[in-house]
């Protein structure tokens, strides 16, 4: 049946608002991490440029803007997992 005491509008207790909290800042400590592995590279891509990947034949500010922010993204969902996972105490 339904429950009205766990409704959404009423106040969350203690713990839950810490671990909300624990995951906001997590999950903007993340996308701090990919947007500065983006300006990063686009910073120094002029200089990755020069750098001729010699199996495809691409330079390697190209490869790294395209395969290495699929890289990176998957790296840093692999972090944000454990440290969910920490942050919730399991």
């Amino acid at each position: 049946m339904f429950d009205w005491n766990d409704y959404p509008w009423q106040r969350p207790d203690l713990k839950t608002q810490l671990q909300r909290h624990r995951l906001k800042n997590l999950l903007l400590v993340t996308l701090a991490g990919w947007v500065s592995y983006f300006l990063g590279i686009n910073l120094a891509i002029i200089k990755l440029n020069r750098i001729i990947v010699p199996v495809i034949n691409l330079p390697l500010g190209f490869y790294m803007a395209v395969q290495g922010s699929i890289v990176m993204f998957i790296i840093l969902l692999f972090w944000f997992a454990k440290h969910q996972r920490l942050a919730n105490g399991e």
